[in-house]
């Protein structure tokens, strides 16, 4: 059940969009992180037209820095996965591997006069993650058991998991001004989501035994997978079986899968503004005004939680936890490290098993044929016939300071939850901390940050973001020396319409402090 979970980005190939978020003219694209930033936004109206973000970050592997040349190939080369990615050297650590994948739709930024702001965005997300895989059992599946290392004896994974979640995000999203007196200001926001799953699948266990031996069974490349109690969920919308042939045939569809559901972003941000006098300015005699076309802190501090919610989904009639026992006296033999078969092993061939993105779900079938011919699967008696989909719920700090004029320097945490086994399925994101100096102006913005994830693996990346398009990869320098665990790349379009200066008053008294 684990290659199709574990390398999807091989077929189908917030901290999406990072560094961009930092940026005091991102715009509607700075909600998903920090709702409350669309107000007092440098821009009166902000669209997003399209913009498409694919993070990838692993412990088991490296790809060539020679992407590089050609970095939108990740979308168009059927054969790129192959061509650019390899195994890390044998440590004897358990295997992680993470991939995001969100397009984000048109969405739109409104300022409503001084203190308040309206927006949208939509969003398409894939997240993908694969937990604590036993270097024998990630090794196995990336070379397609061709590792002879590998073969003709017993292994234990124990705590591992992946899941595959896909589903619609789209969020109506408020913000407001709550104080402005003297040098403090503070503003706050939030987003209110409905959630459209699309599709999802699951599979965790803390006991998986399993044996391959290339030369067993009626064709060979048979393996022998084992497990007290595996939990496992397949939702529908993957596409429909063919019963002239037998097979599957994969057509996801767009539309809501199950019950949709909601969920929220919340947000403040604290600024510090020593000189606001000199952003200031009366109008007729009646009130004072800030200038809004201004960046005007000296430092601000912001935090905020993030896809708080969750999806639940129906399993597919052939989807169920499970008892599997393809050798029937496996615990036995693993634990004197007998590394015999008996004759009356269930074997299943790997190549016709596959687990990958297109066969997974005719794999899920093949187990519920075995469910019914009584041949070493058994459905779990507590199965409740659905299950739940955390949404990746995260907390953030940003703090960020004005260096000299449009220099800045920006540090933005973002702390993954929901990633306990206990937590099940647990979709989530990883756990990233990045400082990022950047040259800020209306018309550009240059940004580098430098990131380290939770597998310890630090990038050296640029951003690039003008009122009509932006662009980054997230380690695009550190990649041109080295290459690296992970892939970080982000692009879109848009159009802006800038906060204008203060407006002429009719009685020419228009001044500033």
């Amino acid at each position: 059940m684990l290659i199709w979970l574990i390398f999807s980005a091989g077929n189908s190939f917030a901290q999406d969009f990072l560094p961009l978020l930092s940026d005091n003219y991102a715009g509607i694209n700075q909600a998903p992180l920090q709702p409350a930033a669309i107000v007092d936004s440098r821009f009166d109206r902000d669209w997003n037209l399209m913009g498409f973000n694919c993070d990838i970050y692993t412990d088991a592997m490296l790809f060539n820095s020679k992407w590089l040349r050609s970095p939108l190939s990740v979308l168009t080369n059927k054969g790129w996965w192959d061509k650019n990615t390899y195994l890390v050297k044998p440590n004897g650590e358990e295997k992680n591997f993470f991939m995001s994948q969100s397009i984000m739709g048109p969405g739109f930024l409104v300022s409503l006069g001084e203190k308040h702001a309206i927006g949208f965005t939509y969003r398409l997300r894939s997240i993908t993650n694969t937990d604590d895989l036993t270097e024998p059992l990630f090794r196995s599946v990336y070379n397609q058991y061709n590792d002879q290392e590998y073969w003709d004896q017993w292994y234990l994974d124990n705590k591992m998991r992946s899941v595959q979640h896909i589903f619609g995000d789209y969020a109506l999203i408020y913000a407001g001004q709550l104080m402005n007196k003297g040098p403090h200001f503070l503003k706050a926001g939030a987003s209110l989501k409905f959630l459209q799953g699309i599709a999802s699948a699951y599979v965790q266990t803390d006991s998986l035994i399993f044996y391959y031996d290339e030369y067993a069974g009626p064709t060979g490349n048979a393996i022998s997978w084992n497990s007290p109690y595996v939990h496992g969920g397949l939702s529908g919308n993957w596409g429909s079986y063919d019963n002239s042939n037998g097979g599957f045939d994969y057509s996801m569809q767009y539309q809501i899968t199950d019950k949709p559901s909601v969920g929220f972003d919340i947000g403040l941000v604290y600024e510090y503004r020593p000189k606001f006098k000199q952003y200031m300015y009366n109008v007729d005699g009646r009130r004072y005004l800030v200038r809004k076309d201004r960046t005007k802190y000296l430092f601000k501090v912001g935090i905020s939680l993030l896809d708080v919610g969750r999806l639940k989904y129906e399993k597919m009639y052939n989807s169920f936890n499970m008892i599997v026992t393809s050798t029937p006296d496996y615990l036995q033999r693993y634990a004197w490290n007998d590394n015999s078969l008996p004759d009356d092993t269930y074997w299943m061939d790997v190549t016709k098993s596959s687990f990958s993105f297109l066969e997974y779900a005719s794999f899920v079938d093949t187990l519920y044929h075995r469910y019914l011919n009584d041949q070493g699967v058994e459905k779990a008696e507590d199965d409740p016939g659905y299950f739940k989909v955390k949404l990746p719920t995260a907390f953030s700090l940003q703090v960020d300071y004005k260096v000299y004029r449009r220099f800045f320097v920006n540090l933005t945490t973002y702390t993954a939850l929901n990633q306990r086994f206990t937590d099940m399925p647990n979709s989530h994101y990883v756990s990233n901390y990045s400082i990022t100096a950047r040259y800020e102006h209306k018309w550009v913005t240059v940004a580098v940050p430098v990131q380290i994830n939770q597998y310890k693996k630090v990038n050296v990346g640029l951003g690039i973001r003008t009122p009509y398009f932006y662009i980054g990869i997230t380690n695009f320098l550190s990649a041109m020396f080295k290459d690296r665990p992970g892939l970080d790349i982000y692009f879109g379009a848009k159009l802006s319409i800038f906060q204008g200066r203060p407006r002429a008053d009719v009685d020419n008294d228009i001044w500033a402090f």
